[in-house]
């Protein structure tokens, strides 16, 4: 999002971040608020299994020094290079951030109709690939990664009255989870609605 990973192969040419295509938006929209949203792909799916050690390793659970590094130097950078693009083009524009729910680590896929379908799931594969197959020890792997990015998201609100972080831990209930990674019609209804309520603050205010 914040500098770009995708090349086309064959020229080895790099394609522009997606930020530049936000920044264009901006420009031509000139919108009051912006929502920003990022991190899940980082510590879900693949992406999972760097941070954690084996179970039977005698390791601790997580890989601490990778662990602060993403969340305290490389997530951080990254939502600080976003915002700062997006602040160039207009101070006053208020973003929101938001840092997920306690996602159910329990093996659900997307479910079409009813039948379970090929994507996912993003997170009890990687964590069983390391041995920890107890639903209670991947909730507290879960839980553990979420409060980590929240941490970070509430920690760069601080003395930016244009940042506002929403804080969905409390908010997502268990039954409102779809599938490992999605919420139901009426989690996301939950959702949105404070999303909704933050916004016409910011606008009315």
């Amino acid at each position: 999002m914040a500098w770009g990973s995708v090349y086309v192969k064959r020229q080895w040419r790099r394609k522009e971040p997606p930020i530049e295509e936000t920044v264009e938006a901006i420009q031509k929209y000139q919108p009051k608020v912006v929502l920003l949203s990022g991190g899940g792909n980082d510590i879900a799916g693949p992406e999972l299994s760097a941070l954690l050690n084996h179970s039977s390793s005698g390791l601790p659970m997580f890989r601490i020094s990778y662990m602060d590094f993403l969340f305290n130097d490389y997530f951080k950078r990254a939502y600080e290079t976003i915002m700062s693009r997006i602040w160039e083009v207009d101070s006053n524009i208020h973003i929101i951030t938001q840092g997920y729910g306690y996602a159910r680590p329990d093996g659900t896929p997307v479910r079409k109709f009813g039948i379970p379908t090929w994507i996912g799931p993003w997170l009890r594969p990687y964590m069983t690939e390391k041995g920890y197959t107890d639903l209670s020890t991947r909730q507290k792997i879960v839980n553990a990664l979420i409060d980590r990015l929240n941490m970070m998201l509430l920690d760069l609100a601080k003395n930016k009255p244009n940042l506002h972080h929403l804080d969905f831990r409390d908010e997502i209930q268990k039954e409102e989870w779809a599938n490992e990674l999605h919420l139901t019609n009426s989690g996301y209804r939950k959702i949105s609605d404070q999303y909704h309520n933050l916004i016409q603050d910011i606008i009315h205010s």
